[in-house]
């Protein structure tokens, strides 16, 4: 404080302070009118220790910030303590109750001094200057405050947004900006913030603040808080992040493995004394690839898996208004339409293991079930960052599901990437694992088949037994020749009563099995076996059975072979068109050379191939030779020469017209254009053909235009017509 020593008289004194006062008066209801601080403002006044002693000068603040008060005082006010008005500095600021003193100093006399109030939210306020107490010399004269407001530089958020039920939107990519800590108007200060952000995808939420020079972002011990940035789920309970970040400091804060959905931020200042604007901007860095349709969570809700084709999901997220419970598998459902080995391409990001998890009773990261859900066939685990593929073996055809489960540490997730591929097996016809469905093979055929197969909805019962039925339409020799493919052993197995892999019976009367004629077994080497059988004409069951162990199963050719006089099995009756190229091939069980007799004019036979052109209409009796080592076979063929059908067309009452055919030449088609030059579309005529008696009839509606119709010759499936163009009939206007 500064004391002037400069003595003057009481009565001098006294008669200053009287001279001023009226002008004291009416100086202060001048300042006691004052409105807020659009800027600078200036207030004088006079103080008198024996009169007005004290002034209270009411402001107005627009905006959070601080407030600076430039006062200058004459040479004889002493703004200080004064026990007559109860006051202990001579300058105060209040706060709107006029009684919560948020700043105090004293200035001596004849001084300009400055006082800076910091951390004051936008409100009313009131700063009181008083005289010194009696001092000789000193306790009056003028004064000049200068009040000037210095706002906080960046907006404040749009108040209140202090609870969850009152959290403000954040748009992702778009900065907002609040303030915290600035003492309100009862000198309550603003302690938090909250707002709300929505990610629209399985990620992680970035958080890049900016904080002022003296705004700390901390744990406040009056709010029970972990931190001073803290992000909650939807819950409004769960937080999944939390951390500090000191005044004047820029910082990103991320909260990894959130599930699609909206999410809470809290800011919180540190307490008293820490204060000022923050700018945040939400960011989202998605996953880099898209999540499985969920839910998908139990074997009851699966995804579809289609073979050959990629699917993509998470694992390891959380939120979404879940808390903390983690999607930790998914289901995936596979139908297999052959048998074979189910390979699963499956890539895993940086920090998704897929392994064991006790939470969610998974024994491997990876797991193949048959269609039960339940039997397992296959399990595998695989680490983060990798790419694998696993194989189930020996699948039978039918539905399975694929279960992937992460690794119980929650420091593991991310997304995947499954591939299902099948490696089909030359299966059987299933099913024939018993004599009664026995599945029909043919002389001069292999058929393939496999055994040891799981699943197919019989869990780990395994494909044990094939059956097959053939006939010996003669006395010969057949020539079963085997093999056996990979891990198959045709042999002994006590699970189905048999001591041998390989055994032919002959068939009993009424088609049951009867006498076993031969018996052997085979190991798996790859290697083809073969076996001369001598049997007569008949039919007969061959039975392969694979060996008991588990370890043993695969795929095998089972070919039959016919020896002996050969057997013609080709068609007896062949037609075709005068004029038109003909072709027939002569085949018999067997093999051997191949001719004919009787052949028509235009037609040779060459290595079984009768071919040639036909000649007259007409009906020729062939006979059609075979020879091996075994002898000489014959057996007829009837060829019948047709002209070209004639396509007749007659009106039936006013607007219809009937096209018929003969029923020989069933292989011609109708068609129709309506033009014949140019290159005009023949298209096929409908409705289809009815037969009535030995003809084909099609009936069509006529009409004003010319419409021309003739027969196609048909070519089988798989080759190009010959001769297309068949007899035109008359064009019909239709």
């Amino acid at each position: 404080m500064k004391i002037s020593t400069r003595l003057d008289s009481s009565t001098t004194r006294i008669n200053r302070q009287r001279k001023r006062r009226p002008l004291a008066a009416l100086i202060l209801a001048w300042l006691l009118s004052t409105a807020a601080l659009a800027g600078a403002q200036t207030f004088i006044g006079y103080l008198d220790v024996h009169g007005t002693a004290t002034q209270v000068i009411p402001i107005t603040l627009t905006n959070d910030g601080s407030l600076s008060l430039q006062i200058s005082v004459g040479p004889a006010l002493n703004l200080n303590a004064n026990a007559a008005v109860g006051v202990s500095e001579g300058v105060i600021v209040y706060d709107a109750t006029g009684t919560n003193r948020l700043y105090g100093a004293v200035q001596g006399e004849g001084t300009t001094a400055t006082h800076i109030v910091n951390g004051l939210a936008a409100g009313n306020y009131s700063v009181r200057l008083t005289a010194i107490g009696y001092f000789e010399g000193l306790g009056w004269g003028n004064y000049t405050l200068i009040a000037a407001q210095t706002p906080d530089p960046l907006p404040n958020d749009p108040e209140p947004n202090d609870d969850f039920d009152d959290a403000l939107t954040a748009v992702l990519d778009t900065p907002v900006t609040g303030h915290l800590g600035y003492l309100g108007n009862a000198s309550v200060m603003e302690k938090q913030d909250y707002w709300k952000v929505t990610i629209p995808a399985d990620g992680t939420l970035h958080l890049d603040i900016a904080a002022g020079a003296v705004l700390n972002l901390n744990q406040n011990a009056s709010l029970g808080n972990s931190g001073g940035i803290m992000v909650y789920d939807a819950d409004r309970s769960t937080v999944f992040y939390s951390a500090v970040q000191g005044q004047n400091t820029t910082a990103t804060h991320s909260a990894p493995k959130l599930k699609a959905g909206t999410y809470y931020v809290r800011l919180v200042v540190l307490g008293p004394g820490y204060y000022g604007s923050y700018q945040m901007t939400a960011r989202h860095t998605p996953e880099t690839v898209a999540n499985d349709a969920e839910p998908n969570d139990q074997f009851t809700q699966p995804g579809l898996l289609s073979l050959d084709t990629p699917v993509t999901g998470h694992l390891g997220y959380y939120g979404a208004g879940a808390g903390t419970t983690t999607d930790l598998q998914d289901w995936w459902r596979i139908i297999l339409p052959h048998a074979g080995n189910l390979e699963l391409e499956v890539g895993t990001s940086p920090l998704l293991n897929l392994n064991l998890n006790a939470s969610a009773g998974a024994s491997g990261g990876i797991v193949v079930y048959d269609s039960d859900a339940t039997t397992v066939l296959f399990e595998a685990v695989q680490g983060n960052n990798t790419t694998n593929t696993h194989v189930a073996t020996r699948l039978k055809p039918g539905v399975y599901y694929v279960r992937l489960t992460k690794i119980e540490y929650p420091s593991y997730y991310g997304s995947y990437r499954l591939t299902p591929h099948l490696v089909a097996a030359p299966e059987d016809s299933e099913l024939n694992d018993i004599a009664a469905s026995a599945s029909p093979a043919s002389l001069d055929t292999t058929v393939w088949g496999i055994l040891g197969y799981l699943g197919g909805g019989a869990g780990l019962t395994q494909d044990q037994v094939d059956w097959w039925k053939f006939t010996m339409p003669a006395t010969g020799q057949l020539q079963l020749v085997i093999t056996t493919f990979g891990n198959l052993n045709l042999n002994a197995n006590a699970t189905v009563g048999v001591s041998e892999g390989i055994t032919l019976f002959h068939t009993a009367v009424g088609g049951g099995v009867g006498d076993r004629l031969f018996g052997t077994s085979q190991g798996g080497n790859g290697n083809p076996q073969s076996y001369p059988l001598n049997l007569a004409a008949g039919e007969y069951y061959l039975r392969l059975v694979k060996l008991g162990n588990d370890g043993y199963w695969g795929r095998y050719s089972a070919a039959l072979n016919y020896v002996g006089v050969p057997i013609i099995n080709s068609p007896a009756t062949a037609r075709g068109l005068t004029g038109q190229p003909f072709n027939y091939t002569i085949t018999a069980l067997g093999g051997g050379t191949f001719g004919a007799a009787g052949l028509p004019d235009g037609l040779l036979v060459n290595s079984g191939l009768i071919s040639g052109t036909l000649g007259a209409p007409g009906t020729h009796d062939i006979t059609l030779l075979a020879t091996n080592a075994g002898g000489t076979a014959s057996a007829p063929l009837t060829l019948t020469i047709l002209p070209f059908p004639t396509l007749t067309i007659q009106s039936v009452g006013l607007n219809q017209v009937v096209l018929s055919w003969p029923t020989n030449y069933a292989n011609f088609a109708l068609r129709s254009a309506t033009a014949l030059s140019g290159n005009p579309a023949w298209d096929v005529v409908t409705p289809a053909p009815v037969t009535i008696g030995n003809w084909f009839s099609v009936t069509n509606l006529v009409e004003l235009t010319a419409r021309y119709y003739r027969l196609n010759r048909e070519a089988p499936r798989n080759q190009s017509p010959i001769n297309p163009c068949g007899p035109m009939a008359k064009p019909a206007r239709r």
